[in-house]
């Protein structure tokens, strides 16, 4: 976990001064750039900022905490991928309470430690843990839980090969520039492969985020209808699973679209699996009454409806919403239809 990694390395995350009241002397603080009013970029440049020039805080906190490097987390999370989530300050930094910041001024190899967590906490895998762990992000508002934070898994700086780091630094020195989304999806194999992930994996937490965020986009992408191609996809995905499967057996599976079944004023699509013997191909198209089945599929208001139609034979209707038709409700499909009944 992040958090233990930290205090392994001897710092840890720490939230920034607090304004409200004046109380304690702010003083110790005057020679630093002040982040406050400012939002993040991936790299601070301290010279664009004002000087701290506050008297008195409530809350001033210590003064290691703002010393660099620094990385700077914002606490309200921001679930657009290509928007920063921290910055890097290579010069002492103050910053304020909408922020938690991560000394590395004692840290051995601390800027590309800094730097490498960076990199971590800006994957989209990162974005699928905060959904996942977190009961503010993505549901009640952009906000994660500083225990959230801690709670993220990390694969330490010094336990990764000398090839990964130097593809985190290349990879941190583009960041510093800006991020576009082919960089994005650079980053994101590379925290996929440090922590194991496999295609199918890495399949899901794609599909996970491109339906399931909050953003607009992703609501739109969730809720449109598919094209030809998305379908055919998930029959062949679909295909494949059941085969893997039935590879130890005689049988073998086919599954292709029939889009023959449905209507442009239908919101289904279907598709056709068969289960034969090794060696032979699939089966005739099997016949389904359209009306009967919308009648049925809308009084249960249903997303998925499995129809046998005979030995080795299913008929399977999917409301024609993207987010139903991903690869993953493919590798899902198949384990269902493995599970419910011995073809």
């Amino acid at each position: 976990p992040l958090g233990e990694y930290l205090e392994s390395l001897g710092t840890t995350l720490h939230n920034g001064y607090q304004v409200t009241g004046d109380r304690k002397d702010a003083r110790h603080m005057w020679h630093l750039p002040d982040l406050r009013g400012h939002d993040l970029d991936f790299f601070i440049d301290t010279d664009l900022l004002e000087k701290f020039c506050l008297p008195h805080l409530h809350r001033p906190r210590e003064a290691g905490i703002y010393r660099a490097p620094l990385l700077v987390v914002h606490e309200s999370m921001v679930v657009d991928g290509l928007r920063p989530r921290s910055g890097l300050a290579t010069e002492d930094l103050a910053y304020d309470e909408r922020f938690d910041g991560i000394p590395f001024a004692d840290v051995e190899d601390g800027g590309r430690v800094a730097a490498y967590v960076q990199l971590v906490l800006q994957s989209s895998l990162t974005t699928h843990l905060l959904l996942m762990l977190d009961g503010q992000f993505g549901v009640e508002r952009e906000v994660v839980h500083l225990e959230t934070l801690k709670a993220l898994p990390i694969v330490p700086w010094h336990t990764l090969a000398i090839s990964e780091r130097k593809m985190a630094v290349r990879l941190s020195g583009r960041l510093r520039r800006g991020l576009d989304t082919a960089l994005q999806e650079e980053i994101d194999v590379f925290a996929a492969r440090l922590h194991g992930l496999c295609d199918v994996q890495r399949d899901a937490v794609f599909d996970t985020l491109s339906t399931s965020l909050t953003t607009k986009d992703a609501r739109t992408r969730a809720l449109r209808r598919t094209t030809a191609t998305e379908r055919n996809d998930l029959a062949e995905t679909c295909q494949i699973g059941l085969q893997d499967v039935l590879s130890a057996t005689e049988l073998t599976a086919w599954v292709r679209t029939r889009d023959d079944l449905s209507r442009p004023e239908v919101p289904w699509h279907f598709i056709q699996v068969d289960c034969v013997p090794q060696g032979k191909g699939a089966r005739r198209p099997v016949p389904l009454p359209l009306d009967p089945f919308v009648r049925a599929a809308d009084a249960g208001a249903a997303s998925l409806i499995i129809l046998r139609t005979g030995k080795g034979t299913t008929l399977v209707g999917i409301l024609d919403r993207f987010r139903h038709w991903t690869r993953t409700k493919a590798r899902l499909l198949a384990s269902t239809l493995l599970a419910e009944e011995e073809p």
